[in-house]
């Protein structure tokens, strides 16, 4: 049921990002993944039910990317935040259906409550972390605009990937990208004196996090990524390669779950796995994971 479940969801983001999320029926989703209506209401109560899960799982993994970035090491502040910003990045494209699903469905924000919380909570996250890795590249001179900063690095990055969308382009280099954006900023503290803050501080206090971006439990996230993986498989791959994949997957599981895992056999079935590009995103989340 869980594969089964992840697939419908993965067909969603796929349709909600193409045509959008009003445009895309029940209906079509359940032609999309060869199904019955009648069997997607088994699972999901509707398709706003499919859109709180996709965010959810999104935001899990947002999470785990912007609690591993801020343990990225580096020589100089400035490499570090490149370095960072240049994870960021590649994972923007990596969930770039996700994204630009968003970027399509402005008007999602109508939709219930708890889609809305949720949405807001994500942007939270991404916002107070690049507030954080700010302040720890720059120093406290930066503090009274440091809001400022973190909402402009924010949208320059996000558009930039919405704009790949556009024009069918993902083989960035993500260092260059990044150091682009870093100059960017550079010019922008470089001048910012010169007017005052558009959100200062205190504006901002009710939703500074302070560090705590929420803790996502490692074996929940490999359980949830193993599974994507399984689905993917399953509902995707041809039936005679079938076999081998779901073999490595298995034994990919069980070496995470030894009490002393072997590093190099875990290494041989990510590099085994990611020859499938389909499957690439979710081989780096593993990887995330066991570094």
């Amino acid at each position: 049921m869980d594969e089964k479940k992840i697939y419908i969801q993965q067909t969603a983001m796929q349709l909600f990002s193409s045509q959008g999320f009003f445009h895309t029926s029940v209906q079509d989703i359940a032609e999309a993944c060869r199904m019955s209506k009648a069997s997607i209401y088994k699972i999901f109560q509707s398709k706003e039910d499919i859109l709180a899960q996709i965010v959810r799982d999104n935001l899990n993994h947002i999470i785990h990317r912007a609690n591993y970035a801020r343990n990225e090491q580096s020589k100089q502040p400035r490499d570090q935040l490149i370095a960072k910003l240049s994870r960021e990045i590649e994972g923007l494209v990596e969930h770039r259906e996700y994204v630009w699903m968003l970027y399509q469905s402005a008007s999602i924000n109508k939709q219930s409550d708890d889609i809305k919380a949720l949405l807001k909570q994500g942007q939270l996250i991404m916002v107070n972390w690049h507030k954080d890795t700010l302040l720890e590249t720059f120093g406290a001179d930066i503090e009274p605009f440091v809001w400022d900063l973190a909402i402009c690095m924010q949208g320059m990055s996000r558009e930039m990937i919405a704009f790949a969308e556009k024009v069918d382009r993902y083989n960035f280099d993500f260092e260059q990208l990044a150091e682009v954006l870093v100059t960017n900023i550079e010019s922008i503290i470089k001048h910012k004196s010169s007017y005052a803050s558009v959100f200062s501080s205190e504006d901002m206090e009710p939703f500074n996090l302070q560090g705590h971006y929420g803790e996502i439990d490692q074996k929940e996230l490999w359980d949830r990524t193993i599974q994507q993986v399984r689905a993917f498989i399953h509902y995707r791959f041809p039936s005679y390669e079938k076999k081998q994949w779901v073999e490595a997957v298995d034994r990919l599981n069980q070496e995470f779950y030894e009490s002393k895992p072997e590093m190099i056999v875990m290494e041989s079935l990510f590099c085994f796995l990611e020859k499938k590009e389909d499957l690439q995103i979710n081989i780096n989340i593993l990887r995330e994971i066991i570094q």
